[in-house]
């Protein structure tokens, strides 16, 4: 695999900067952000899942309550 920046034709008097390969991020950076992004939605999940057993609980006690 070639390292080398990708030649195009550029219209006549145009300038072509080339930026550093700092700012390209690596297929290693883009997964663990994406990973990092997975774990933060799988927490929020987690934390609605928790939420919503509580909301469940609270309404069946308040049934029960009722029956009694």
């Amino acid at each position: 695999m070639s390292t080398q920046p990708i030649v195009t034709l550029e219209p006549k008097g145009t300038e072509v900067v080339e930026k550093p390969d700092e700012d390209v991020p690596t297929v290693f950076e883009i997964a663990s952000d994406i990973q990092q992004n997975l774990h933060d939605l799988l927490r929020k999940v987690n934390d609605d899942d928790l939420q919503f057993n509580k909301s469940i609980d609270s309404i069946y006690d308040k049934l029960k309550g009722l029956e009694d």
